[in-house]
């Protein structure tokens, strides 16, 4: 089976770089594998190494040979940076996307501001939403009282095209996989977990017999966003450092606001750092000496979190919210806050409790710990997608005969309602083309 890959890579700094550099070996295992990527030369020697790759930004030639691949696999996000050519070549070559954030109002906010157009995200809008939507958003801009709430971005995610023009789907969620099928119903869709890699399933040092209390050590970890509740956990933070003894790391690169003065403000100068872009083994390195991650969202795209999966595979209790796929996570490995009035109070309380019982962290941590080895790991994920991609394919014959059938129902105007009718025709296709046939056998 040949694949032609699409996705952001180093030195492109991104987590899904990341994911897909971990991914593309155990891939490979099952597949023949060709990479494609966006006006950069992939910097991981082992990557550029193992795989033929070519830029279809310096030379758009190449994708003249995407019909000579049995499948095409794009993993979309919503960094516009790292994702404009992706989109707009999953538009022109349908293919299976990996949609790693639910909504893309981002991508499409960030791409109009970068080009000074917000008629590209207007159109989109229109495109997938409807013209009254994009005539009330227009008012809006005019007005200059443009903001989004996290009901718009669930509200119009912006997905519509992209998900209804690919060949397959996959996500890491059942709640992003619940409102696909909804969003493009005829699209085949797959829930694929995160994966997480054996080198990251070690517990960090059990300290909790010393002899006396030691500093414990909080941090977040990924891009620093205003999503992320970094103001709420600093506000909190703040409130407990008269009676505890604790560190804050932010691991990451603030994007989009002002961290630094935030922590000034907070009074917390002396208790917080900010790393900045690390590699990702010194991302690694400072989970496992962390004793609890705080990963909160203000708001969903119904993103999932790499960061979480990882930090539960060092065996660090994580704290996060109770919204999308972070809710979905087992009650007794996670610490989740409910968004709402009550969100400090509970992050407040769970830090105390959790800073004063470091056995109770110890728990967390190793059921955390335990449940990413069975359900995230990385040849789980892999043989996921492999045996998606190859069911894809058969059932592409059987889809295309389908979709003529139908062609010719519409223009015979067979109406709805004659339900009986179209009961009897579904029954000759499913006799004629059963779908056991076109399943690929391992």
């Amino acid at each position: 089976m040949r694949l032609a890959f699409f996705s952001p890579l180093s030195p492109r700094r991104s987590g899904i770089s990341d994911y897909s550099e971990e991914l593309l070996p155990h891939l490979a295992s099952g597949a023949q594998i060709d990479l494609f990527v966006d006006g950069f030369k992939p910097a991981n020697t082992s990557v550029r190494e193992r795989f033929q790759w070519f830029d279809y930004r310096a030379n758009p030639a190449v994708l003249n040979r995407l019909g000579d691949y049995d499948a095409i696999v794009y993993h979309m996000g919503n960094d516009h940076r790292h994702h404009q050519g992706i989109y707009e070549t999953a538009r022109a070559f349908p293919g299976i996307v990996v949609l790693h954030d639910f909504a893309l109002q981002n991508f499409f906010i960030g791409l109009s501001r970068e080009g000074g157009d917000m008629s590209l995200y207007l159109d989109e809008l229109e495109a997938c939403h409807g013209a009254q939507v994009r005539a009330d958003s227009e008012a809006m801009l005019e007005r200059g009282a443009f903001s989004l709430s996290p009901t718009d971005t669930l509200r119009y995610p912006l997905n519509y095209r992209i998900a209804r023009n690919a060949e397959a789907i996959i996500v890491h969620s059942e709640w992003s996989q619940s409102r696909l099928s909804t969003i493009a119903p005829a699209v085949p869709v797959a829930r694929i977990n995160l994966h997480v890699l054996p080198g990251d399933e070690i517990s960090p040092p059990l300290l909790s017999h010393e002899a006396k209390p030691r500093r414990v050590e909080i941090a977040s970890f990924g891009h620093i966003t205003t999503e992320k509740g970094i103001e709420r956990t600093l506000r909190i933070l703040a409130g407990l450092r008269q009676n505890y003894d604790f560190h804050y790391t932010l691991v990451g690169q603030p994007d989009g606001f002002d961290v630094s003065e935030m922590v000034r403000s907070s009074g917390l100068t002396d208790r917080v750092t900010v790393t900045g872009y690390v590699s990702l083994d010194e991302f690694k390195r400072r989970m496992k000496t962390t004793d609890i991650a705080i990963n909160l969202r203000e708001r969903t795209v119904g993103e999932t979190s790499a960061s979480v999966c990882r930090v539960m595979a060092a065996g660090v209790p994580p704290v996060v919210s109770n919204v999308g796929w972070f809710a979905e996570l087992p009650d007794d490995a996670a610490i989740k806050i409910d968004v709402g009035e009550n969100a400090d109070a509970l992050l407040r309380a769970y830090l105390i409790k959790l800073m004063e019982d470091s056995s109770l962290r110890q728990r967390i941590g190793e059921n955390a710990r335990r449940y990413v080895q069975e359900a995230h790991a990385i040849e789980k994920s892999a043989q996921g997608y492999l045996n998606f991609i190859r069911e894809t394919v058969a059932q592409r014959v059987r889809r295309r005969f389908v979709r003529r059938v139908s062609a010719e129902l519409a223009l015979l105007d067979i109406k709805p309602t004659n339900e009986k009718w179209l009961r009897g025709v579904a029954t000759a296709i499913a006799r004629l083309t059963p779908t056991e046939l076109f399943v690929a056998k391992d």
